[in-house]
């Protein structure tokens, strides 16, 4: 699973590529799950299946539980990821205990959900006839175009309890997203608004609070992505940490803290030439103060939700060598070296697949959101798939979910 490059991090929150990076946990057959109790809180995993096909990623978990994401459609010949141009549409789904719903498109063959608030409203992106991409707003099942900022294609990232939208668009025709040209957007009753840069040509929006507050990437006058703040009209430099240069905000509470990651020179530059960055760190902002989160023990790590429990999730690179070729289950194919879905929280990041009862057969690869009860949404491996997931405190109480088996046709 991946969850992109600072500038192209699209549907990832969202898109295996687009919006983020590929992320995992030490390999099943080679590590050793510790002791829940030694290392922290013990998770239920639920299986949230598909709309037909092999695969499916959950991208955002509101308070009352619902679940957004993106899945294959069943019907053709099986695709090994979520991404764009696989031969098995995309579409958007709302997931509510024990049922998944397609949220269809405008009119073309894909879309993808990724974020909802509490009312239920879903944001994403749809392609239209003519198979542009733009942002859309799910409204208890209706579907709106909300625009562009001029160009061809636009997305969708957030939602606030009141309804403002934020996310990407081209500005001009032939553009597409990730490219010079392409700006953060706030839609917000009817007005769509251009945010800006910091002097470059590039800029998204990657999440807004209830206060209004929006958080994303842009570029400076010299190419260089950064982590930016808007607030009130005025754009704020986030910064990045020593030893990196670009930097990326994707998620923010009510609190004022936000989590993103920085990387190094090569990543920024490189990313752009699709090499990925050589060390890439996810961090927290505390009220313009960031704290390096650390790493899995790998050289990549990449944070993309925190609750206001100040617990933030997301992937990391395990140590190397610690996630040697493995098998999920007793009868699947060996699965290679991938990124782990963590936790960090009270100043330690832990590997969620660490805290899963002994002998599961998920391998958890990522995970993109967590609600204020501490529950989790992302995607693991299982039957040699790739499948949305829910993370459920074992002490929770009453679990808001049951484990299902695998859609017909997926194993």
């Amino acid at each position: 699973m991946r969850f992109a490059t600072l500038m192209t991090l699209s549907c990832c929150l969202l898109l295996p590529s687009a919006v983020g990076p590929t992320v995992a946990r030490a390999g099943r057959g080679s590590f050793a799950s510790p002791d829940p109790a030694a290392t922290g809180q013990p998770y239920a995993v639920a299986d949230l299946g598909t709309l037909g096909g092999p695969v499916s990623r959950a991208s955002a978990i509101n308070n009352a539980g619902q679940v957004v994401g993106f899945s294959q459609l069943g019907g053709r010949t099986p695709a090994p990821s979520v991404r764009p141009g696989a031969s098995q549409p995309v579409h958007a789904f709302l997931w509510q205990p024990g049922t998944m719903t397609d949220l269809g498109t405008l009119g073309g063959a894909n879309s993808f959900a990724v974020d909802l608030n509490d009312t239920g409203q879903v944001v994403g992106a749809a392609e239209n006839p003519a198979g542009d991409l733009h942002a859309v707003r799910w409204d208890h099942g209706a579907i709106a175009d909300l625009g562009t900022l001029g160009g061809d294609a636009s997305q969708a990232v957030r939602i606030n309890a009141s309804g403002q939208i934020v996310g990407l668009s081209t500005t001009a025709p032939g553009q597409r997203l990730g490219d010079p040209g392409t700006h953060a957007v706030l839609w917000d009753r009817g007005r769509v608004t251009d945010l800006g840069t910091l002097g470059g040509t590039t800029s998204r929006a990657n999440a807004i609070n209830d206060a209004g507050r929006i958080v994303g990437a842009a570029e400076n006058a010299a190419g260089e992505p950064r982590a930016v703040s808007w607030q009130t009209g005025t754009r704020s430099n986030l910064g990045s940490l020593p030893g990196f240069s670009g930097s990326a905000a994707v998620d923010l509470n009510g609190n004022g803290q936000v989590v993103g990651w920085v990387e190094d020179a090569g990543g920024a530059a490189g990313s752009r030439a699709g090499a990925p960055p050589q060390r890439q760190h996810a961090v927290l902002w505390n009220h313009g103060t960031p704290t390096d989160l650390g790493t899995l023990g790998g050289a990549r790590s990449q944070a993309f939700g925190l609750n206001t429990a100040d617990q933030v999730v997301g992937l990391s690179e395990p140590a190397a060598g610690a996630d040697a070729p493995h098998a999920i289950g007793p009868t699947d194919a060996p699965v290679g070296p991938h990124e782990h879905a963590f936790l960090w929280a009270s100043g330690t990041m832990t590997d969620l697949n660490g805290q899963l009862a002994a002998g599961s057969a998920w391998d958890l690869i990522g995970a993109g959101g967590i609600n204020r009860d501490g529950r989790i949404v992302g995607s693991g491996l299982t039957k040699g798939h790739e499948h949305a997931v829910l993370l459920t405190p074992q002490d929770a109480g009453a679990t808001p979910a049951r484990g299902t088996p695998l859609p017909s046709g997926s194993a």
